[in-house]
């Protein structure tokens, strides 16, 4: 074959293959005559690059997270881990993770000015009911990324990237995160997994929220996000300033009168900047609260409404606690989960000091180990076996990593932290008590002085009515001591002679002169029956009648004294029973209102331990 054939012949071929290739492009972009949207996301096969942040000096939660995720991997080498932390800490950072996570690629990043930045934005508030340590820099960080990944903290290198995973620390990852770097986020600047347990309102304060001029925006029953795992698309997240929105609300928040979130410092204000503009991950990226040791009264009951009987809980080791709760945290989405949050205090890596019995997760199909602790309970028609979560997490951590990377310095600063703030806390309660006494007791005495005043000047009032009523029977017993005594033969003598002769006189001028009357036979006048004058009392006799008198007095007025002692004995047996029967009802009150106290503070625990 000459050579000009065969340049033919080649051109030919190329020819084929170009209309080929083209033909394939057609068929890929074009189906059922409707143009194919060119795929959104990071090129396929990109770097992973996935980001944790802490000021912690204990990195064995850390180097779990970093290492199940590279296990979990179906191509490891595509995974970059950034650790953010502080600049005084991230030499020995680096180096330990060269040590005890070898075969994995982790970059050290550290930023003092953006810290700096940070802590002047963060504002916490004791009545916001939120732990102190969350107003860590760090617990902002995630929305920084970009920024602590740039140039500065990498020493001059350009660091330039479509999307970023960030994982809280305390995390388990089973799954593979290049399913997450890959997906296209359909316009959304991040992704994350909803979570319907709580609401909106449990978060934000919405009187606040209106009094600032946002009623109506946002919806008080709306599922929250979890936070502790995010992927983002870096260049949505700039354009629609989410970072900008959060710190907005960081500053209104440091401005209001009123706490305007509760129970939270970073979830709220992003809660808030994203008003559910994100992309929804399915539940299995979010299988959380496995760091609680107790499930509420609603979370027990949703266990139980999915078969777990009394027999099945039981067979767990569970005991019922007020109200429905119950001990430990049983975890049921565990079976199936790609990635485990241990959020609460439970966490793995201190439960052995805090001596309680760690939460209960359904066993991943993908683990397969030999349990120290391992139970099988019948769920409907199917057996469910269990392992201590805890261990699930030792799994992914060798012995000699735990005691290198453990803070030995740092083993009794949060207990110590813990015991201070609660004996202030309970030195201020002591306080507050005792001047609540001290109050109450004085109120109670300026009472009873005031009841024994009324008393008194009650007594002396009805005394002195008494004195003047004394005074005048001896008044006028007196009176009656001093007029004359008129002999009664005297006064009969007077009445029997008539009138005087002036009288007389002046009668028989009115009266004109009368014809005489005929004479009548003489009457006999009877002298009137002189009746005997009783015998005049002797002054001795007298005084031994008013003596008797001034003694019945004094009897009468001691018996309406006694009287008086009687009707005050009732009243105040009376008064010391309604004293009694207040007190009993404020005891009643003040023990349902203790009682109430404690299911909050159990509910505020609960709540937070699933925040965390």
């Amino acid at each position: 074959m000459s050579s000009w054939q065969t340049h033919v012949l080649t051109i030919t071929l190329a020819l084929v293959v170009l209309v080929g290739f083209l033909h394939i492009i057609h068929l890929h972009t074009h189906v059922g005559g409707s143009t194919v949207a060119p795929r959104r996301g990071p090129p396929k096969g990109a770097l992973i690059h996935v980001c944790l942040c802490s000021d912690d000096k204990d990195l064995r939660p850390t180097a779990v997270a970093i290492r199940s995720a590279a296990v979990s991997a179906a191509e490891p080498e595509r995974l970059v881990f950034h650790f953010i932390t502080t600049p005084e800490f991230a030499d020995t950072a680096r180096q330990l993770f060269r040590e005890h996570v070898p075969g994995v690629r982790i970059e050290v990043h550290h930023n003092a000015k953006l810290d700096a930045q940070l802590s002047g934005l963060i504002s916490w508030r004791k009545s916001s009911k939120s732990r102190r340590v969350l107003a860590s820099p760090f617990n902002f960080a995630p929305f920084y990324l970009d920024s602590y990944l740039s140039e500065e903290s990498l020493g001059g290198k350009r660091f330039n990237t479509q999307r970023l995973i960030y994982l809280d620390t305390d995390t388990l990852i089973l799954g593979d995160l290049a399913e997450l770097h890959d997906m296209d986020l359909k316009g959304h600047s991040c992704a994350a997994v909803p979570y319907c347990l709580q609401r909106m309102e449990d978060y934000v304060n919405f009187e606040v929220l209106s009094e600032l001029g946002f009623e109506g925006v946002y919806d008080p029953k709306a599922c929250i996000a979890n936070r502790g795992l995010l992927i983002i698309d870096v260049p949505t997240w700039k354009h629609k300033n989410i970072t900008g929105k959060i710190e907005d609300w960081m500053n209104r928040y440091r401005n209001a009168e009123r706490d305007l979130w509760l129970g939270g410092m970073s979830q709220p204000p992003w809660l808030l900047a994203m008003n559910g503009d994100y992309m929804e991950l399915g539940e299995e990226w979010n299988c959380n609260s496995l760091g609680r040791d107790t499930m509420s009264m609603w979370e027990s009951v949703t266990l139980r409404k999915n078969g777990y009987d009394h027999k099945a809980l039981r067979g767990l080791g569970v005991k019922f606690g007020p109200y429905g709760s119950i001990s430990p945290y049983v975890v049921t989405c565990s079976g199936n989960a790609k990635l485990l949050h241990y959020n609460g205090e439970m966490k793995p890596w201190v439960a052995d000091r805090l001596r309680r019995q760690s939460p209960a997760c359904a066993l991943p199909s993908s683990v397969d180990h030999k349990w120290s602790w391992k139970k099988t309970v019948r769920v409907y028609c199917d057996d469910v076996t269990f392992v201590g979560c805890s261990e699930l997490w030792s799994l992914f951590i060798t012995q000699r990593a735990v005691g290198a990377l453990k803070d030995l310095d740092s083993e009794w600063v949060e207990e110590e932290r813990r015991w201070l703030d609660q004996k202030k806390e309970d030195r201020e309660k002591a306080e507050k008590e005792r001047k609540d006494k001290e109050k109450k007791a004085k109120e109670d005495q300026e009472k009873k002085e005031q009841e024994k005043k009324d008393a008194e000047n009650k007594d002396t009032k009805e005394k002195e009515k008494d004195k003047d009523k004394n005074k005048k029977k001896e008044k006028k017993k007196e009176q009656e001591k001093t007029e004359p005594q008129v002999d009664p033969k005297v006064e009969a003598g007077s009445t029997s002679q008539g009138t005087s002769p002036e009288a007389d006189q002046k009668q028989a001028v009115e009266e004109p002169p009368q014809a005489p009357a005929p004479e009548k036979e003489k009457e006999v006048v009877v002298p009137p029956k002189e009746e005997p004058t009783p015998p005049q009392q002797k002054p001795e006799e007298k005084k031994k009648e008013e003596k008797k008198a001034k003694s019945k007095d004094k009897d009468k007025g001691k018996e309406k004294d006694k009287e008086k002692e009687k009707k005050q004995k009732a009243k105040k047996t009376k008064d010391d029973s309604k004293k009694e029967k207040e007190k009993k009802a404020q005891e009643e009150k003040e023990r349902k209102e203790r009682e109430d106290k404690e299911r909050k503070e159990r509910e505020e625990k609960e709540r937070k331990q699933k925040e965390e």
